[in-house]
């Protein structure tokens, strides 16, 4: 089952399969709240913009200030949308979609054999 927790984002790493349709459609229309379609869109664009880059800080020009990668991701967001999303919500968003990916390869590997 989903919990929404401090930063208002669902976490689903407890999900075990057996949620019911109506809450399964709960669960993604309050997720669509915080991650609507025009900020999904623009986080997917800057996740191409900024390749993964560790620990390491990345300065901007303009400023001479140093940014993480989930940083300069809520800046674009905010950039594009106008809309403000935390580089904490960020990762929490990150997280949750690499969970996601990593279950549908499971999912796959178990239909295989």
């Amino acid at each position: 089952m989903s919990w929404t927790g401090e930063d208002g984002l669902m976490d689903d790493e407890n999900d075990t399969g057996s949620i019911k349709g109506d809450e399964l459609k709960d669960d993604l229309s309050e997720a669509e709240g915080i991650w609507s379609l025009d900020i999904e869109q623009s986080f997917h664009e800057a996740l191409a913009i900024y390749p993964p880059c560790g620990r390491r800080k990345i300065i901007l020009s303009d400023e001479g200030k140093m940014y993480g990668r989930n940083e300069l991701i809520a800046r674009y967001i905010k950039l594009r949308t106008g809309k403000t999303r935390t580089r904490k919500q960020v990762s929490s968003h990150i997280q949750v979609l690499a969970r996601k990916k990593s279950r549908e390869l499971q999912s796959k590997i178990k239909v295989c054999f």
